[in-house]
């Protein structure tokens, strides 16, 4: 796109960054949101970059976004595939949101509901931060039924809108994942703030 050029737009409720022209062909929106490797459209310019110290890693981007906003306690981005571009959109944190969270479901609810301690209900959420599926998410417990760790674990969380599907309409597909909601990082947030 001759011409195209990187734009920044302010909201109320978010902020957008809309990068002109396409994804990788090896990624999707989806896989953005996981840890991946580096495709660069432009091999030869981004060895450059790599080479004056204009980039200190490969790929090491979206881990370093992610950190920063867990460590300040907001909402992850998410990605969106635009006319001409692509735009990551960082929702606007909500103050009221945390505040209220005392009103609805705690960490003590989500332990009870799940019937697991304090630091199980952590390790699940900090999984969860990035889209899992239930292969990832049994292992880390060391379950063999993935049935029967869903209908313990993740079922609860989806109940409570805390936990999403990324293949929504396909609930049963081999493809999905899971990753936690606003609400979910929210909780997370304050659990890890309280620490």
């Amino acid at each position: 796109m001759p011409g195209a050029s990187v734009s920044l737009a302010v909201y109320d409720d978010r902020v957008e960054i809309v990068n002109p022209g396409r994804l990788p062909n090896e990624l999707t929106v989806e896989s953005m949101m996981m840890p991946h490797d580096s495709f660069p459209m432009n091999p030869v310019i981004a060895e450059v970059m790599f080479k004056t110290k204009y980039l200190d890693s490969w790929g090491g981007g979206f881990k370093r976004m992610v950190d920063a906003c867990n460590e300040a306690g907001v909402a992850l981005p998410h990605y969106e595939l635009m006319p001409g571009g692509v735009a990551i959109v960082f929702p606007r944190p909500d103050k009221n949101r945390a505040e209220s969270l005392s009103e609805g479901i705690s960490w003590e609810q989500v332990g009870n509901k799940l019937g697991i301690s304090w630091e199980e209900v952590e390790k699940l959420f900090v999984a969860l931060q990035h889209p899992s599926s239930l292969n990832e998410l049994k292992e880390k417990y060391g379950w063999n039924n993935s049935a029967k760790f869903k209908e313990k674990y993740i079922n609860p969380l989806l109940a409570e809108n805390i936990v999403v599907m990324s293949l929504p309409d396909k609930p049963t597909s081999p493809n999905q994942k899971y990753f936690l909601t606003d609400l979910g990082r929210d909780l997370l947030s304050i659990m890890t703030k309280e620490k």
